[in-house]
């Protein structure tokens, strides 16, 4: 149960850091090794971003990283880690998370939107 706790506590303050990195984050939430990160075109409006998430999920395919989408827009990706998973196997998720939502933004500001 602790190790649940321990990942699970990295997985969810590494998500939010990137929350607040990344206006394409609407929202963070989960607990324990569940974490849902709803992704958003408009922090205000909360305009869901489903085409940014199925390149999240695309993305991280091709990282072989196993990752889902959720909720009525598809646009939350929701992350059920197996209680198998690392500190260093979040650290990892996280990093690739961080990489591929960097993509996202530089695309977005080289179409200047």
């Amino acid at each position: 149960m602790k190790h649940a706790v321990t990942v699970g506590n990295i997985l969810l303050e590494g998500a939010k850091k990137l929350g607040e990195k990344y206006e394409i984050v609407g929202d963070v939430r989960g607990r324990g090794m569940f974490v849902g990160i709803d992704l958003v075109k408009d922090r205000k409006t909360r305009e869901p971003h489903t085409a940014a998430a199925a390149h999240v999920l695309s993305r991280f395919k091709e990282e072989h990283i196993l990752l889902q989408s959720d909720g009525p827009h598809n646009n939350v990706l929701k992350f059920k880690s197996p209680l198998v998973f690392s500190e260093e196997n979040a650290k990892t998720f996280l990093q690739t998370l961080d990489k591929v939502f960097e993509e996202i933004s530089s695309t977005k500001h080289e179409n200047g939107k």
